[in-house]
């Protein structure tokens, strides 16, 4: 149940998504969305029991909406 490494890449301003398990965790607000620590963060409760497809399928149509031209510019800026 750690999650430090949401923590951290939030921390570093790292795009990420966080799965969460319970309908409330102290350590998250509640809801779903941007965390106002980690505005870089998205938060994804399952809706039911063992029901994670749904947000699978969220986080697959939002990476792929991604643009891959900003992926490489970061890239060639680090390189």
């Amino acid at each position: 149940r750690s999650t430090s490494v949401a923590h951290l890449a939030g921390a570093m301003g790292i795009p990420s998504w966080l799965l969460l398990n319970e309908p409330f965790d102290p350590r998250w607000e509640q809801g779903d969305g941007a965390s106002r620590w980690y505005p870089n963060t998205r938060m994804l409760r399952k809706p039911a029991i063992q029901d994670w497809s749904g947000i699978i399928q969220t986080i697959r149509k939002e990476i792929a909406a991604r643009s891959l031209v900003n992926v490489a510019a970061s890239h060639e800026r680090h390189s």
